[in-house]
């Protein structure tokens, strides 16, 4: 029952594919943002990670949803692996900082 629980959890709330971060913005949007409009940020190493819009965001929208970039290798295939995943499992070298700027459509 442990096994199935777990290994529904990660179907419910994911783990390794189509990660996203849930963004909240300390100043909302100014103008209209669409889905798969690029974003780019930085891990707590300060590396450069990309990602894209979730879905479309008007523009005084402060929470936004971004998709981690994705590769057709499958070893790199996403490099923020969270979601219901445990401590062990988990990779967050591809995952956002908790904190600092974004740069979304080529504008901090």
């Amino acid at each position: 029952p442990e096994a199935f629980e777990n290994a529904l959890r990660i179907y419910n709330e994911g783990g390794n594919s189509k990660s996203y971060a849930q963004v909240t913005l300390t100043t909302p949007l100014s103008t209209f943002i669409g889905a798969g409009t690029a974003i780019l940020g930085r891990n707590a190493e300060g590396n450069e990670v990309a990602g894209k819009a979730y879905e479309d965001y008007q523009a005084g929208t402060s929470v936004i949803k971004v998709q981690y970039a994705t590769t057709d290798i499958q070893e790199a295939y996403v490099q923020c692996q969270v979601g219901a995943l445990t401590e062990a499992d988990r990779n967050l070298s591809g995952c956002f900082a908790e904190q600092g700027d974004l740069t979304i459509d080529g504008k901090e």
